[in-house]
């Protein structure tokens, strides 16, 4: 078992913060105060689980409407435009005239064509991906990040000590939107396939 020095530091405090944890004892009888952090992680792996998938909506159109607002509301394409381009992603509006990701250029241009193209910059992607996840690994003890724009998190156990899982992921995902302007979903579930 291998756990991050910040999720040992995040269990602790959540260990030692208010007085739930004095006054409630584990399902298996001991109080979670008492009980070293080795052993709440081999006892969590016997709960059910509960697993978070966090989706960022429609990236990279999301990051580009951050740093230009004049394309809010407007069909975005990030891809080449020339005729041997490839949408790498679109917006919602641009995909009503059935423009879709990996679709050539050429196609969305003739499905589109008031389409805005945009072609990307991956390492200012690559920066809002990195504010989302650290803003994740503060919250949770157990993070995925699967992709640049996708996170699963592992709250298996947490409700029993914190607070309503759903509860808790609907703090996390506002806490994200208002820290970073990016729109997110999630879902949550047993397992990691059922949760996205």
């Amino acid at each position: 078992l291998v756990i991050s020095k910040s999720q040992i530091e995040l269990l602790i405090e959540y260990q030692l913060s208010g007085d739930y944890f004095n006054k409630n004892k584990h399902s298996h009888g001991y109080y979670i105060i008492g009980i070293p952090l080795i052993r709440y992680f081999l006892q969590r792996d016997k709960m059910d689980r509960t697993i978070v998938h966090m989706d960022l909506d429609s990236f990279f159109v999301s990051v580009e409407r951050l740093l230009d607002s004049s394309l809010n509301g407007k069909p975005v394409i990030i891809g080449g435009n020339s005729d041997r381009g490839v949408v790498a992603s679109c917006s919602y509006e641009a995909r009503q005239f059935g423009v879709h990701a990996a679709m050539s250029s050429k196609m969305a241009k003739k499905l589109c064509p008031q389409a805005i193209f945009v072609q990307g910059d991956y390492e200012n992607y690559s920066n809002y991906s990195n504010i989302v996840t650290e803003i994740i690994k503060e919250q949770a003890p157990v993070v995925e990040k699967a992709s640049i724009d996708e996170h699963y998190i592992d709250i298996s156990g947490m409700e029993r000590f914190i607070k309503p899982s759903m509860i808790w992921t609907h703090e996390l995902r506002e806490r994200i939107i208002k820290e970073s302007g990016l729109p997110i979903s999630f879902g949550l579930s047993a397992n990691k396939t059922v949760s996205k």
